[in-house]
């Protein structure tokens, strides 16, 4: 079994997800790192591509741009959701 990442691997990492400023939106610290399938499009295109070659231990800091992540943010395709329409395990995470 080879520690290369490489398509077809499951891959765990552990990661923190920052907006331009620095400030955390996401992270696995204190909880369950993130697992998956690599080579099929199941993480943003910058992030798979950045990960592919690197070996199990390596640790890294990428810079997914917004073309090979989500895309450009568009104010008109934004939906506000009341916090108490969301299920209670998701508002209690943002609470």
């Amino acid at each position: 079994m080879s520690d290369i990442i490489q398509a077809n691997s499951v891959v765990v990492i552990d990661y923190t997800l920052r907006d331009a400023d620095g400030e955390v939106i996401d992270t696995s610290e204190g909880g369950e790192p993130l697992y998956y399938l690599h080579g099929h499009e199941n993480i943003v295109p910058g992030l798979e591509s950045a990960l592919t070659g690197k070996r199990a231990g390596d640790s890294l800091d990428v810079v997914v741009p917004p073309e090979q992540g989500y895309g450009e943010h568009d104010p008109g395709r934004t939906l506000r959701v009341p916090r108490e329409e969301l299920p209670r395990t998701w508002r209690s995470r943002w609470a």
